[in-house]
């Protein structure tokens, strides 16, 4: 079984489908950078849920496939 399932998903501007954004960490801003859009870091996760939600799907089909296979080698000729 692999070590690392990481993932990262692009975050795009619910406006202009951006991706690249400025963010203000101290009042939690966000704005794009193509159209000017300004949103909350939250708000704007909440925009790409279903990317975030792909992600995490496609992450643990992965898993339980590594899973099975590593189950099927440790109990091969068994």
């Amino acid at each position: 079984m692999k070590n690392d399932y990481s993932r990262s998903v692009t975050l795009r501007c619910p406006t202009c489908a951006g991706d690249q954004f400025s963010f203000d960490d101290g009042n939690d801003q966000a704005t794009c950078e193509a159209c000017g859009l300004e949103t909350t870091r939250d708000a704007l996760i909440a925009e790409n849920a279903e990317a975030i939600e792909l992600a995490k799907t496609e992450m643990v089909s992965e898993i339980k496939k590594d899973i099975v296979s590593d189950f099927r080698k440790a109990f091969r000729g068994r």
